[in-house]
């Protein structure tokens, strides 16, 4: 489990024309190295680091999202995301294999799984305990149905959002964008394993077992 880690995504969402690369790759990964100790103050000046890193990584892909962090070792990852967006995966590639080797850091292409129990959405605090899922499996991909505890009409953006963070943290980012086909988002029964619903800390399991093995 990752310790003091801040999260520095940088949503690039908005819709705009197509645009010539403003930086390719390696200059990307040039400006890094050549930034890295600027960067490394990311918990000291959050803001700065995370502006400057955005209008980078924005002119190499508009649609990639980050974060940055230390693990437990202390080593600095430098975790390049897709934001959910499956015609962003050749992007995210594209950039890690680009990546030299930075001392002191790791490189993660897709946001990796990683064990949580709970996590802070719109000012609401979420316990993964309180989520589980129904599963049906169709071509190749596993559909989901997601039962939250507390989900209303009225907070289903926040309380559907945090499902998603859920997601990502128990299967990893990959995994959900090619494994998962649609997704919806229920109230959950007052006794959810009455109602064939399982927790969702057991999903990444399932989806295993659906993998096809390596070659």
């Amino acid at each position: 489990m990752k310790k003091g880690l801040l999260a520095f995504l940088a949503s690039l969402f908005v819709v705009q024309p197509a645009q010539a690369q403003a930086l390719t790759a390696d200059e990307f990964w040039n400006w890094f190295l050549q930034n890295k100790s600027f960067i490394e103050q990311y918990h000291k000046k959050p803001e700065a680091v995370m502006d400057a890193v955005q209008a980078k990584i924005k002119a190499v892909y508009p649609d990639l999202w980050f974060e940055i962090g230390q693990d437990e070792n202390n080593i600095y990852e430098f975790i390049i995301s897709a934001g959910g967006l499956k015609s962003a995966i050749p992007a995210v590639v594209d950039l890690y294999k680009a990546a030299p080797q930075i001392p002191g850091w790791r490189v993660v292409a897709f946001k990796p799984r990683h064990a949580v129990t709970g996590i802070e959405h719109g000012g609401v605090e979420f316990d993964i305990k309180d989520f589980y899922y129904k599963s049906d499996y169709y071509e190749g991909l596993t559909d989901i149905g997601v039962y939250v505890r507390g989900l209303t009409k009225e907070n289903e953006d926040t309380y559907g959002m945090a499902g998603f963070l859920f997601l990502d943290t128990v299967l990893g980012e990959y995994d959900v964008m090619t494994n998962l086909g649609n997704i919806k988002f229920f109230p959950l029964p007052e006794n959810p394993e009455q109602e064939g619903l399982k927790a969702l800390s057991g999903l990444a399991a399932e989806i295993d077992t659906r993998k096809p093995a390596p070659n």
